[in-house]
């Protein structure tokens, strides 16, 4: 009824106006104006509906009313299926991570192969052993100038940085030159364990700017 009442109506009103500009700014009729065009196709509707059902015997009008009356008949039961068989089809498919997306340092969950930002890595923030159990996870420690007990927090994080471009030049996500991202791909459970203390740590951080 909607449909039909939208498309005769806006037709009506566009043959009211005299110029192309007034008629292409007419859409759907809106306010007060829909309200009252709706009831007198409401009326003309219903007379046709009674006279339609008169010509019907009982028993097939019942079996109309049946149908009317259901959730199969509605096009919003119809719309919801599609919607719901859409989404499912797109859940199963691999989602693609832009190169943009890890320049810009989207957070993703370590389940979605997502990763821990360089800016929360700070002594202050109590991570520094984070940042050890990464490089012994990664068997990397002889990269370092020096012991790791002994090497700056600085020097550990350039090296982790530089494992993360190496990794991203890997997928075809960069090239060698380009800048090293924000954020690594944990490969340790200590480093894993840090996704909820930065999800608190930037929302601290978002809170600040209002």
């Amino acid at each position: 009824i909607s449909r039909r009442f939208n498309m005769i109506t806006t037709l009506k009103l566009k043959a009211k106006k005299s110029t192309k500009e007034e008629k292409d700014k007419i859409q759907r009729p809106w306010g007060s104006t829909r309200i009252t065009y709706f009831s007198g196709f409401v009326d003309k509707f219903s007379r046709t509906v009674e006279e339609a059902a008169k010509n019907m015997d009982e028993a097939k009008r019942n079996e109309l009313y049946a149908f009317i009356g259901s959730e199969q008949s509605r096009q919003s039961t119809k719309d919801k299926k599609e919607l719901v068989n859409k989404v499912k089809t797109g859940v199963k498919k691999t989602r693609k991570v832009t190169k943009s997306e890890f320049v810009g340092g989207v957070e993703l969950t370590a389940e979605m192969d997502g990763g821990i930002f360089f800016s929360i890595l700070t002594k202050k923030n109590g991570h520094e052993e984070h940042v050890d159990a990464e490089i012994v996870e990664r068997k990397i420690e002889s990269k370092l100038s020096k012991p790791l007990a002994d090497e700056a927090i600085g020097k550990k994080i350039d090296l982790l940085k530089s494992e993360a471009l190496l990794e991203m030049v890997e997928a075809k996500r960069a090239t060698p030159g380009d800048k090293a991202p924000n954020f690594i791909i944990p490969r340790s459970a200590k480093m894993k364990s840090l996704f909820p203390k930065q999800r608190e740590l930037r929302a601290e951080r978002n809170a600040k700017k209002y």
